[in-house]
């Protein structure tokens, strides 16, 4: 019987977090992973023994490896290089998530010719709703006239609470599903940004290319945030990066993400048409689109 076409691929990114990401996989795969998707887990890094032990454990999953740490956008961008599917998910290793919420997401994609990515609604350890949706970086200047001409409804629009799917400019990140068409045309994560702001940098891309993000309150998925970070052995050496990365988007005129497109930095989905052969993938600590001494920021 010939191999069915794979129409999801997920993929969960993971730094010294073998537990975690145990606990996310045990979630995920305890009835099987469905003939229509596949798993894709990018160990970025770590020296806590997380590869060797996700391939003992969960054989029906494919586990890579980097040789050092090359950041969350790095390993993303690896696994999405790797898969299969039509459509490429990115579920954190702190997220809780069922198969039907994720084909369901696959689902509103197909239905909407425009979207190019969805999210279910996060909720955290107690049951409570995360905001979901935001805008893009703009100018002050651009702020003032965006307020001045945005509609009432677009409030609603950003709630935690809304019933219906909405559209915003970009989403949390944690549990997303894009189509692998529109990140042919807005390019993968930019690696410059090793870790947080990325992205909002992707999805200010996908924007500019008229391709739309949605929220879909139906579904939802449990978010333990913050659980990875707490993994640095400095917490606030990790607090002062998150908010520099932040700040990075920002920085005018010369943030990167108002720049055109750097091929140097942001892989194209077509680079890897075929997958590396054989088990396990280990990927070496560089890549000719990510030269080390071009990341502004060190995580590690």
């Amino acid at each position: 019987m010939p191999n069915r076409p794979i129409l999801l691929s997920v993929v969960i990114p993971t730094w010294n977090a073998a537990e975690l990401t145990v606990t996310t996989l045990t979630g995920l795969v305890r009835e099987g992973v469905p003939t229509w998707a596949e798993v894709v887990v990018v160990d970025d890094g770590s020296h806590d023994g997380t590869a060797v032990r996700l391939r003992r454990l969960f054989p029906q999953i494919v586990v890579l490896r980097h040789e050092r740490n090359l950041g969350f956008g790095a390993a993303v961008n690896t696994g999405f290089l790797h898969a299969k599917g039509r459509y490429l998910g990115i579920v954190n290793n702190d997220v809780l998530v069922t198969w039907a919420c994720l084909h369901r997401l696959v689902r509103f994609l197909e239905e909407r010719a425009d979207s190019g990515a969805v999210t279910p609604l996060l909720l955290d350890a107690s049951g409570a709703c995360t905001r979901m949706g935001f805008d893009c970086p703009r100018t002050p200047w651009q702020l003032v006239v965006r307020r001045l001409f945005r509609r009432t409804a677009d409030g609603q629009r950003l709630s935690a609470t809304a019933a219906a799917p909405y559209t915003s400019e970009y989403l949390r990140g944690a549990c997303v599903v894009f189509k692998r068409a529109a990140l042919e045309t807005s390019g993968l994560f930019d690696e410059q940004y090793h870790t947080f702001a990325e992205d909002i940098d992707l999805f200010c891309r996908l924007w500019r290319s008229s391709w739309t993000a949605w929220v879909l309150p139906g579904e939802s998925a449990t978010h333990y945030e913050g659980r990875t970070t707490r993994n640095h052995p400095d917490p606030a050496k990790a607090a002062r990066f998150r908010q520099q990365s932040k700040l990075d988007v920002l920085e005018l005129p010369t943030s990167r993400y108002q720049k055109a497109t750097n091929p140097i930095h942001v892989p194209n989905l077509r680079m890897l048409q075929s997958a590396p052969s054989g088990e396990p993938h280990e990927y070496p600590g560089t890549r000719e689109f990510c030269p080390l001494e071009k990341v502004k920021l060190a995580w590690t």
